[in-house]
């Protein structure tokens, strides 16, 4: 399929010293402390790179994959904007 078709082709176009720093980057990444802005999870159901398990997740997309803007761009910006509306209502209330 499309999304098959694309992981093969990024993974043959990254060298594979990336993708291991990246792998190990993912696996070993700590932070301490609250992050310095709100950090939201949309994750592809399908996803068989990072299970959803291993995450807390905001907003699950049913049939969604690991490239989820990618193969569902409208969920992914309907969340971003959800999520924006709510920012700003709460930065600048109505009088």
């Amino acid at each position: 399929d499309e999304q098959k078709q694309l992981y093969v082709r990024m993974s043959q176009s990254t060298p594979p010293m990336m993708i291991r720093w990246g792998a190990h980057a993912m696996t070993s990444w700590e932070f301490e402390g609250p992050p310095p802005a709100p950090v939201h999870v949309i994750h592809g159901h399908d996803d068989r790179i990072v299970h959803p398990k291993q995450l807390s997740v905001d907003r699950m997309i049913p049939g969604g994959r690991h490239l989820i803007s990618l193969s569902h761009p409208h969920a992914v910006n309907d969340f971003l904007a959800e999520k924006m509306r709510v920012a700003m209502a709460v930065r600048s209330p109505t009088m």
